[in-house]
């Protein structure tokens, strides 16, 4: 019986230690978000339809666009934070960011918010526009 307990307890811990943060613990933005927002000033976009994700694992972001019929758009790239900026860049030219995404193929954003569940992202363009992402954990 003692044998028994132990190899439960063992188990236990097993279990416990696994993980799906590759690379260690990358705090409140590990997961994949839902953009309730796109609010673009100074360029003239379509209306946003709320069909766009974000998912962090260690360095990686993807950027995916729901379609109707099940079907997606997505792109995959690098991403880190210094302070209050998000950095991302997508270096493969056939896995960039869905055009819904507004995102270029590289930029920097400024984390306006950021916690467990809700963040807010600036992105301010070189021809002066701004675009503000609003992302809930998904």
């Amino acid at each position: 019986m003692k044998h028994i307990r132990l190899i439960i307890i063992l188990l236990i811990g097993v279990v416990a230690a696994g993980c799906t943060h590759n690379n260690g613990d990358i705090g409140p933005l590990f997961g994949k978000w839902k953009v309730t927002s796109i609010v673009a000033e100074g360029i003239t976009a379509d209306p946003y339809q709320g069909n766009v994700f974000w998912g962090f694992q260690s360095h990686t972001i993807s950027v995916s666009e729901q379609m109707p019929n099940h079907d997606y758009s997505q792109g995959f790239g690098n991403w880190s934070m210094s302070g209050d900026e998000l950095t991302i860049d997508f270096p493969d030219e056939t896995r960039q960011p869905p055009a819904a995404s507004l995102l270029p193929s590289s930029c920097r954003l400024q984390v306006l918010k950021l916690n467990t569940g809700h963040a807010i992202f600036l992105l301010h363009r070189a021809d002066g526009a701004t675009i503000t992402y609003t992302l809930k954990k998904w």
